[in-house]
């Protein structure tokens, strides 16, 4: 089982290395033999087709302050139906 958790869409800027090419990596995915599970907010196209986890939680990504939460939907997709 691989567990992956890339840079989210739209959001690249915040990490330090950031020339993710979500394309490529869901191309990758699709031809991994094992069992994986990938967390994501917003889905790059091409993952709506596995299944799809959701839930809500806080996020402090980008505003650095704890007591500035922001409700966000996290979403991890799986091979493993």
């Amino acid at each position: 089982m691989f567990y992956c958790d890339p840079p989210y869409v739209g959001k690249e800027s915040y990490y330090p290395v950031s020339d993710i090419d979500h394309s490529a990596f869901v191309d990758a995915l699709r031809e991994l033999e094992a069992k994986w599970i990938v967390s994501y907010s917003e889905l790059p196209d091409g993952l709506e087709e596995f299944r799809v986890i959701g839930r809500d939680e806080s996020n402090f990504m980008g505003n650095g302050k704890s007591g500035s939460a922001k409700k966000t939907r996290e979403r991890l997709v799986t091979s493993h139906q």
